[in-house]
This record gives structure tokens, sequence and C-alpha cells, in this order.
């Protein structure tokens, strides 16, 4: 066996790559790096109807937007143009009597019971172990083997039937072909889903007909919805692309929340780079049940590492939603862009959140008269409020317009005038963004700067006048 581990993900592109697959790529990946190895990619697409190279380059951009680089770039591997590959080797099975030609397809005999042959396939095994003088023992069941999560798993022999290989088309089966790959690309973990516990006997046979050294399996927990039902296709937000990366979900807050689902760091940390995860990655400690996938828990992470973000950056990333939604970007500086992201950052879970109810920032919001006045104040008192306010506001030298001055002046106006914080930040804060839920006023006061905030101030005070 190869000396150096070798882990692969191996997705069939039918569809837009799927987060439960994004999940097995990342413990695939950190298994390699942390011991040294390689992670390869290969697409399986023998679904000729179904497969696409869109979805193709749908699971490349997916892996590399997460920061999943595979090691086999310039060797890709399609299982598409190995088909003579498969016929090869399903052809010596039956030269070697483990498979026989039925109907137009070819089985692999478990039980050696077709064509009346009494066939025995511990014998054969030995038999061809013998022949080709290599160390693959005799077969005796149960099939067994040492998962890396499970432990040990058995399954009785005569529980499995005679399985196709290839089918009447010339075209392999899932089993054949994941075998044949596998053992061609030098996989010596295989680590997958739970899903394909029940076809590892199957493969086990099959390598030990060929003669081919073992590698070692685990099988990950499925990952269910909160209510603890499967996750589908067709109601569930499941496409990296489409639910997670377009929805403004950062790559790191994704690689940081599926590599909790199902395995743990065993310490109270929960925030880790991927560089981190190499470190620290055991497989196992990855639990045997299924794991159950959370969205408020991946916003949680998405926060945080939105407000890690370097202003710039993250202005960068929004400013086309921005345009994207009719907002004239321009309408302001650069440094003031950078302020709003600053303050709108501490209150989004995603980047699309950012992208929505800032207009207020570029252009003056329509009031409504009902609104200005805090449901416990009154007319009298709020015109008093942003009177003094604005006066305020005129006064203060340009030099110290900064959140924390302004808001200094707002507490001092409220409580040197006998007037409550209803009565001056409430009323303040809307007749600047039109909005009942915004910033405090202060910051909004920093960003769209003196003339401007006197300008919205003076147009309220008209209204309530």
């Amino acid at each position: 066996m190869n000396n150096q581990i070798v882990t692969r993900i191996a997705p069939s592109p039918t569809g837009k790559f799927h987060v439960g697959t994004a999940r097995t790529a990342l413990l695939n990946y950190l298994f390699a790096k942390k011991n040294g190895g390689k992670f390869l990619l290969r697409i399986e697409d023998t679904d000729r109807a179904r497969s696409s190279d869109e979805h193709i380059d749908d699971i490349k951009q997916s892996l590399e937007w997460l920061g999943l680089h595979w090691d086999n770039k310039d060797t890709e591997h399609y299982q598409s143009r190995r088909i003579d590959e498969y016929k090869k080797i399903a052809k010596q099975l039956v030269s070697e009597g483990f498979a026989e030609e039925r109907e137009g397809a070819t089985y692999f005999k478990v039980k050696g019971k077709m064509s009346n042959e009494k066939s025995n396939l511990n014998d054969k095994i030995q038999i061809a172990s013998q022949a080709r003088n290599d160390k693959t023992t005799n077969h005796q069941s149960p099939i067994t083997f040492a998962d890396l999560i499970h432990g040990k798993v058995s399954t009785e022999l005569e529980n499995i039937e005679d399985f196709v290989i290839l089918k009447s088309d010339g075209w392999p089966t899932f089993h054949l072909a994941v075998v044949v790959d596998d053992h061609d690309m030098g996989i010596t973990h295989i680590i997958r889903g739970d899903d394909h516990l029940s076809n590892t006997p199957k493969h086990i046979l099959l390598y030990k007909a060929l003669g081919w050294e073992l590698p070692q399996w685990g099988h990950l927990p499925l990952i269910l919805n909160h209510d603890r039902s499967k996750m589908s296709k067709r109601k569930d937000p499941v496409s990296v692309s489409d639910d997670f990366r377009a929805k403004g979900y950062l790559p790191e807050a994704m690689v940081n929340f599926l590599a909790l689902l199902g395995w743990s760091p065993k310490s109270d940390e929960e925030f880790f780079t991927l560089n981190e995860l190499v470190q620290l990655f055991e497989i196992a400690n990855v639990q045997k049940s299924n794991a159950v996938f959370d969205i408020e828990k991946l916003k949680h992470f998405n926060a945080h590492y939105l407000r890690k973000m370097d202003d710039a950056d993250l202005l960068y990333r929004v400013e086309p939603l921005w345009r994207k939604a009719g907002i004239n970007v321009d309408a302001i500086n650069e440094s003031a862009r950078q302020k709003i992201i600053s303050v709108i950052k501490e209150r989004a879970s995603t980047i699309n959140e950012l992208a929505h109810e800032v207009d207020y920032f570029f252009l003056p919001s329509e009031l409504d008269f009902d609104k200005i006045v805090f449901g416990k104040s009154n007319k009298e008192n709020t015109i008093r409020g942003l009177s003094i306010t604005s006066d305020a506001l005129q006064q203060l030298p340009d030099d110290q317009w900064n959140t924390e001055t302004l808001g200094q002046i707002l507490s001092s106006i409220s409580e040197n005038n006998d007037l409550s914080k209803g009565d001056v930040f409430w009323p303040v804060r809307y007749c600047l963004t039109g909005e009942t839920a915004s910033p405090s006023p202060q910051e909004i006061l920093s960003i769209l700067g003196k003339e401007e905030s006197i300008k919205r101030i003076a147009n309220a005070l008209n209204l309530l006048k």
C-alpha cells in the first residue's frame, strides 16, 4: 500500500454541489493534510443523462471557494473517460470465475450459483491469490473490517446477493467503478457517508478477487435537519453555491461550521481557521451519531467572521449588491461608505443583509409624521429635543464630529433639559433614517456629516410644526 495517505472526494455532477458532500470533502482534506498526505478529486460522471459541465464547474468552484484545493489538478480523474478500463477489469473477473455475463450484464458472483456452477468464493480468491503470488488472504465469512469511525463492522456473506458490475450498455456500476478508481488513484483511506456503509462488503469482495490491497474505510454520520428529518435537495437549502455562497455566507464560516458537524476538537473553543483545523483534526473524534444542521449556528459563525473582516474588503464585496439594488453608491465618498460598513456589520449575519435597509445613508427617506414622536413622548417635547439638538450640532467643530462626542451631546441634551431619551434619541434617529430600527443616532450622524444631518433634522421639524 502507498506509504503516503491519499484521500479523495468523488462527487457526481448531476446537481449542484451538496453541502453534505462539502462536509465529506472537508474531512477528507483535513485527514490528508494532517497526515502529510494528498487530497484528490474524482468526477463520477457515469450518469450520462444527468451529468453536465455546468455541474462539474459548480463542484470545482465550490471546492475552491471553501479553500479545499485538490492535489491532482493536472491529472483530473473522470470516470467517463475510463470505460475501457472498467470493461477490462470486468472481463478479467469473468475469466477468473468471479463474475458471469447474464442477460447482457456482468454480475459478480457472491454465491457461485449461476450456470449450475458449484463454486466457492473463498476457494476462488485463494486460487487467484496463489496464481498472482500476492498476499491476499483467503476470505472468510463474515466480512469484517475496522471502520475508522464505527469500529468493527461485520456482514454475513450469505446476506450479500450477486450484484451487477457492468451494465448491459457496457458502462460500469458504482461498485466496479469506485473500486477500480480508488485502486488506480492510490487511495489509502476512503472517508464517505454512512449511506455507503452497506456497500463496503461488496467492495471488499472485489478488492480481494482482484488481489488488491484493501484501503481503510471511515463512514461519516449523516447530516439532518433541525427537526432530525433527512435533508432534501428539493425543499432544503443544500447547494453550496446557491443556498450559501450566493446568500452572503463566508467560506471561513462554512468551513468552521461544517467541520463541527459531527466532529469535536475536544476543547471549548469554537472558532477555527482551515489551517488550525488541519492541526487539530483527529478522525477518532468524529461521532457515530448523525449531525444536525442548525442554520442559526451557521449565522452565528458567519456574523463572527463578518465582524473580523477588514471594512475595505467587506465594502468591496457589498458595493456590487448595493448597485444591483439601485442604490446611488457614488452619492457619498468611499470613506463614508467604509464607515457604513463598520456600523452595519455589527447588526448583520450575512453579506446580503448588509445590502438591505441602507438607502437612508445615500438618500433622505420619506418620513411618516406619526412616527417622529416616540410612543411615550409628545409633539412638544419632540420639537424641543430636535431643536436643541440642531443648535448643538451646528456649534460642534468639524474636528469633533465623531461617534463618541455626538453620543455625549445627545445624552447631555436629555439630561440637562428635562427630556427623556425618547424625546431626543428616538426622533433624531428616525428623522435621519426614516426607519424605526437602525444603528444608533450618533453612529448615523457620524456617517452623514454635519450638513446633511442638520438638513434632515430641519425637515422633520418642518413636518412637526
